[in-house]
């Protein structure tokens, strides 16, 4: 492309945004409708007359791959946060659903057993006197006295106990498996992303595969602009607006109006709009002339091809021999350098 004269180093891309209608709709497209466009379009390379609606260019396939990827932002941002490790139980200990006494029960549960022992034996004995019977049976019935009171107690411990092991073994039970929710949704996003990653790679590999085929090498694109398009008597006011705009870039409308006096009989334009260079061709001469509005920016006389030398870096076109392209830079006597090298009647 023809380059500005500020820019030493490397040419001028066509503007990216604001022209083919697909670009209008990109933002609403989810991820599956701009990968579905972007396949489409590098299939459709390879099909004549296909939809014009499509990007064409490599700048543009990758301007797009761009943009897949910057989709998965969100999903990104999402996938960092990490789950946080699982719950660790931190209520009371284990509690056995059934009851067991303590030792001191147990041992109440033995002196019950000998003392019913020893009140058999007596009984069983003719020598035993009453005095010791009744003895006995006192033991036994203190004992069993202390017995039921200190089971009562230990077993209604124990059930409090149970309860509070059982609530809180439930609630742990509940965070765990919000846990185990949040660990598969997480893992699910990371594979999503993953899926998604490598989408936006495997398209990246097609764009550079097709375009060692299919794709067009140009780097810029033009419209033939409409007879009467951007009328001589409203130059000024349209540029003016486009100053009003740029405040960093100064136009000098005048070098199209000078253009325009030549008697052009097609213009076209850059994509990135009249801002940029514009070709002007004659029905008196197979040469051509593109002029930039923007004060920085020389003039190029194209004798033979100028689509071919428009794709050309600035160091290319001034390491040029040919004679084909022929630079002029607007100082006092530009425009009748202009004029001989058209020819211009």
């Amino acid at each position: 492309m023809i380059p500005v004269d500020k820019s030493p180093e490397m040419n001028v891309p066509a503007a990216f945004d604001g022209q083919p209608p697909y670009l209008a709709r990109l933002h609403e497209m989810s991820f599956g409708e701009l990968r579905k466009l972007i396949d489409d379009s590098l299939t459709a390379l390879a099909e004549p007359g296909s939809d014009a609606d499509r990007p064409r260019s490599k700048e543009e396939f990758l301007k797009l791959a761009d943009m897949l990827d910057a989709k998965l932002d969100e999903l990104r941002k999402e996938a960092a946060i990490l789950t946080p490790p699982p719950p660790a139980y931190d209520g009371p200990p284990y509690v056995p659903p059934w009851f067991n006494p303590s030792d001191q029960l147990s041992s109440l549960y033995d002196r019950h057993e000998r003392f019913s022992e020893r009140l058999l034996e007596a009984q069983g004995d003719p020598s035993s006197g009453k005095r010791y019977m009744d003895h006995v049976e006192r033991e036994l019935r203190d004992l069993e006295r202390e017995i039921e009171l200190r089971e009562t107690g230990e077993k209604e411990e124990h059930a409090k106990r149970l309860a509070d092991y059982e609530k809180a073994s439930k609630a742990e039970s509940r965070s765990y498996s919000s846990w185990i929710r949040q660990k598969q949704e997480q893992d699910k996003r990371l594979k999503s992303l993953a899926q998604r990653e490598k989408i936006v790679q495997r398209i990246r590999r097609d764009i550079e595969r097709k375009a060692r085929t299919d794709i067009p090498t140009e780097h810029v694109r033009w419209r033939l602009l409409p007879p009467g398009e951007l009328l001589e008597d409203r130059i000024g006011e349209h540029y003016a607006g486009l100053q009003r705009k740029r405040q960093g870039t100064r136009y000098d409308a005048e070098r199209i109006v000078q253009a325009l006096s030549l008697g052009p009989n097609q213009r076209y334009e850059e994509i990135g709009g009249v801002e940029g260079y514009t070709v002007f061709t004659f029905p008196y001469t197979s040469s051509v002339l593109l002029e930039c509005p923007i004060v920085g920016n020389a003039i190029y006389i194209v004798h033979k091809d100028w689509k071919r030398w428009s794709r050309m870096t600035k160091q290319e076109l001034l390491a040029d021999e040919s004679g084909e392209v022929v630079r002029i830079v607007h100082r006092p006597g530009w425009f009748e350098k202009v004029m001989q090298e058209l020819g211009t009647p």
